[in-house]
């Protein structure tokens, strides 16, 4: 026989269950906060066309971040690279059939052939949260109200969520005086200053440069002039007062039509985030946010962490009023904005910070097994606590008393039942309190502090029922 040698494929993660509890545990957070604001779930299918996915004249480059095949339909498909673009094909495909405007939330899986760093995987799962059919600039700032809804319901500390406007950047190269397609460009290079400087982007704003590892990245071959006026746009005040940056950047780029329109879809997206109420602390203009996909039109937001800068964004998206075009022809757009979260990035971020909580098992008492031959008797236990409310798992291995309490401390189970010859005959209950014994261990210097508190119990079996409700901390009858 022919073996297969096990291995996990570059890229790719095997949800182990603390990370599983706590990745369902971020989703139900996420998904309540879009229950609440009235967005409704909907999922479509992990493949698709590659037109669909990419446009019909795709680049090598394109493809070169896509999963990509061949089906037996000889048909060229892929799977998505994020849930947005699938969007737009639902809506070109069912327009007749959605509500105006279409409000959707979306958890799936999305594939893109990176290369794997930290925080970033091959296959993730991301959720999605957009509004599609409305033109209105509280569609934006509710996206963005929600975004933060959610980043509090997960008590994620020192957040930002920065703001801007593509038609912003588009119009400073018209300011700058570059053609069509050298502005087109501009906000791509423009949005790098961060995370490379104000000499990389120069570089790439005019004759190019070769980069660290040798390769040459290619300029969009600007004159001095025009990229000083793409300076003059990069000094403005951009860390401080939101409306000291809009009144800055009016000031400079007055008579520029498409910058004065991007202005003023910010101002009122800052309006409208005070009445959703998002603390003026967790925003701000960013001038200089561009986010990378081409297929943003207008406002763009995402979320970065103070603590934890190398990440970059954990949360973002923007206004994307064209994407339907691809399916609908030139003219028909949608107006649609909405945004994204890769929960293993953020769950892998917050987990480095030490904000991810910590895991908790599926069961809370772990029914013991002294005598096999009462098996019937252990199940109908179980039964009973779960009618109760208490999720309880009979043990199913073999093995004595220490190695089934071994079993409970390593799955974190805060209680196991014992109930043996002994207690049978005396219609008792023995309850070992799993967490305690783990706090006492763990505070091996302060023993007299748990003194009062028994680790191991024994009550009659018709109180047992009350006496774990009471140790888990649980309410009612």
């Amino acid at each position: 026989m022919v073996t297969v040698k096990p291995r996990l494929l570059k890229g790719m993660q095997d949800g182990w269950p603390e990370l599983a509890s706590a990745r369902r545990r971020m989703i139900a957070q996420i998904e309540s906060v879009c229950q609440q604001f009235g967005f409704l779930p909907f999922d479509s299918p992990a493949m698709e066309a590659l037109d669909a996915l990419l446009g019909p004249e795709p680049t090598p480059e394109q493809l070169m971040g896509v999963f990509h095949f061949v089906n037996h339909d000889d048909e060229a498909v892929g799977l998505r690279y994020d849930l947005t673009v699938p969007l737009a094909r639902i809506v070109s495909l069912y327009r007749q059939d959605l509500p105006q405007p279409f409000r959707r939330y979306q958890l799936g899986s999305v594939f893109r052939f990176d290369k794997p760093e930290p925080g970033r995987f091959r296959e993730f799962l991301q959720f999605d949260v957009d509004t599609v059919g409305t033109a209105s600039m509280a569609a934006d700032a509710e996206i963005i109200a929600v975004i933060d809804r959610v980043l509090r319901a997960l008590s994620v500390a020192n957040y930002k969520i920065r703001l801007s406007n593509r038609k912003l950047l588009t119009g400073l190269g018209t300011f700058a005086g570059a053609s069509v397609e050298q502005a087109r460009s501009i906000y791509r290079v423009v949005d790098k200053l961060e995370k490379y400087g104000r000499e990389r982007v120069r570089q790439e704003l005019g004759p190019g440069l070769i980069d660290a590892s040798g390769d040459r990245i290619a300029g969009l071959g600007l004159s001095e002039r025009q990229i000083a006026r793409i300076e003059e746009f990069l000094d403005l005040p951009n860390e401080g007062d939101s409306l000291e940056s809009l009144q800055a950047a009016r000031a400079l780029l007055k008579g520029n039509a498409l910058a004065e329109e991007g202005l003023k879809e910010v101002e009122e997206i800052l309006q409208h985030l005070a009445a959703f109420g998002v603390p003026r602390a967790s925003y701000m203009l960013d001038l200089h946010l561009a986010r990378g996909i081409a297929y943003y039109t207008g406002p763009v937001f995402e979320v970065t962490l103070a603590d934890l800068p190398s990440y970059g964004s954990v949360f973002g998206g923007g206004r994307y009023d064209g994407l339907v075009e691809r399916f609908m022809g030139e003219g028909q757009g949608v107006p649609a904005v909405g945004a994204s979260v890769g929960v293993d990035r953020l769950l892998a971020a917050l987990a480095e910070l030490g904000q991810a909580g910590s895991g908790r098992a599926g069961a809370q008492v772990l029914v013991t097994v002294m005598d096999a031959g009462r098996m019937v008797e252990y199940i109908a236990l179980a039964r009973e606590l779960r009618e109760a409310g208490i999720a309880a798992e009979v043990y199913l291995g073999s093995g004595g008393l220490s190695k089934q309490v071994k079993y409970a401390d390593r799955l974190g189970i805060p209680l196991a039942v014992i109930i043996g010859e002994d207690e049978l005959k005396r219609g008792e209950a023995t309850v070992k309190d799993m967490e305690l014994g783990r706090r006492i261990a763990a505070e091996a210097g302060s023993r007299e502090e748990w003194k009062e508190q028994k680790q191991q119990f024994t009550v009659p079996r018709g109180e047992l029922l009350r006496a774990i409700r009471e140790r888990l901390g649980m309410t009612g009858g």
